[in-house]
């Protein structure tokens, strides 16, 4: 025993106590020492307790290989994360790039907008100038002559020769001039690039605002109004008074421009100053509406349709299609301010005759009736000529005009006896009583 034991201490940890341990203790712990067994089964033992032995090693070589790899991972995993942080960081960072750019070209975009404006006043202005200047050269022209012509100066006959001579050789030249000078487009002629561009535009969104905002506005009116030929009527009424207010509010605009573009100190002949005026008005009239006095002014002139047509709202009168007004009269505005102004047709009149260039029937029409019931959407019109089919509807029954309200006021004037019927026929007793005498 004591030989067995020395062995083990001089060994070490790694020495031959652990073979001898897995070696004899599944001897020791079964009783093969103090046991009666064959050596058969004795060595099947043994070789159940070496076979269970390498499977314990087995899982520890298994074991210790898979903790290497944990480790492998572990020390992997900072640099896949770190990969993953950069995308994040790249992606991150090329976003913000594009937002840069983006928010770049939408600056650089107003800016030339700006520039483009800018260069348009200054335009103006440099021609008004160059006006100015060929007056003043002219009137410095006139008024030497007058001082060489002056009556203190006798003139010779080679004075007034000279003078003729002059006079002719100037007059060559100018019309030497006006043939080599390329004559431009007027901003007052029909085929003005603007004015041809923004008639095709105000076209579409008149069709647009029929076909869109026109079905907004009766949806909103039908919620307090249970009448749609007089939502019909009152759109159509609107759309009226839009125009007629634009029109006033442009002749106050047109006359103050005027008069700033003539007060220069030498002003310009009439045809330039219409030419000028133009010009200065494709530029700034679209940004001098003044839309809240229009939309005032509007629903001020449909109150004065009230015995005619009913109020929506008796709170808030016609100002639930607010939003539609400010609309039609921003178009109607865009419209006035152009060289050939786009109107609507007027007058309109209840129970005429329908015309089929103007008008076109409604879905709920009747095709043998030819008196308007009432309007629904007017028509366009550029120089007398017809650009967008308004709509009418047709069909029988009392005319939506002829509607008069449900207060008192109108039963009561129509209960007066007028003064014109002393003058008519009439079917009282005291007529015809005194018909036989005159008759004797």
């Amino acid at each position: 025993m004591e030989l067995i034991v020395e062995p083990i201490r001089n060994s070490g940890l790694y020495g031959g106590a652990s073979a001898i341990k897995s070696k004899l203790l599944p001897l020791l712990g079964s009783g093969l020492g103090f046991s009666g067994l064959t050596s058969s089964i004795s060595l099947s033992a043994l070789n159940a307790a070496s076979s269970r032995t390498i499977e314990l090693d087995e899982l520890k070589r298994a074991y210790t290989k898979s903790l290497e790899k944990l480790e492998v991972d572990i020390s992997k995993s900072p640099r896949v994360r770190g990969e993953m942080v950069y995308d994040d960081a790249d992606g991150t960072r090329r976003r913000s790039e594009n937002k840069q750019d983006k928010y770049g070209k939408d600056q650089h975009l107003r800016e030339l907008k700006s520039k483009v404006q800018s260069l348009e006043e200054e335009n103006e202005r440099l021609q008004v100038r160059l006006f100015r200047d060929n007056l003043e050269q002219q009137g410095s022209r006139r008024q030497a002559n007058a001082m060489n012509n002056s009556p203190g100066k006798p003139m010779t006959e080679s004075d007034l020769f000279d003078d003729a001579l002059g006079a002719q050789q100037r007059q060559q030249q100018q019309q030497q001039q006006q043939q080599q000078q390329i004559p431009g487009i007027s901003p007052l002629s029909p085929l003005d690039p603007i004015q041809r561009s923004r008639q095709q535009s105000l076209i579409a969104r008149f069709n647009d605002l029929f076909s869109s905002s026109r079905v907004e506005a009766m949806a909103i009116l039908r919620r307090y109004l249970d009448d749609y030929d007089m939502n019909q009527m009152i759109v159509f009424h609107v759309v009226l008074e839009a125009f007629s207010v634009a029109r006033s509010h442009y002749r106050a605009y047109r006359s103050r421009v005027r008069a700033k573009l003539a007060a220069t100190t030498s002003p310009p002949s009439t045809d330039t100053l219409d030419e000028l005026m133009q010009s200065h008005m494709n530029v700034h009239a679209s940004y001098a509406i003044d839309l809240p006095n229009m939309t005032h002014e509007v629903l001020l002139a449909m109150e004065r349709h009230v015995p005619r047509i009913r109020r929506p709202s008796t709170s808030l009168g016609f100002e639930v299609i607010n939003d539609f007004i400010q609309e039609v009269c921003r178009f109607a505005w865009e419209c006035v301010i152009l060289a050939h102004p786009l109107d609507v047709y007027r007058p309109v009149c209840v129970n005429e005759v329908i015309d089929e260039n103007k008008y076109r029937r409604s879905h709920d029409s009747s095709n043998t009736v030819v008196l308007v019931h009432h309007h629904i959407w007017p028509c366009l019109m550029l120089d007398g000529h017809v650009v967008s089919k308004g709509e009418a509807c047709t069909k029988r029954g009392k005319s939506v005009g002829t509607m008069r309200s449900t207060s008192p006021e109108p039963k009561a004037r129509t209960s007066k006896p007028r003064p014109i019927a002393t003058n008519a026929r009439s079917c009282s007793p005291e007529r015809r009583s005194s018909s036989p005498s005159t008759s004797d």
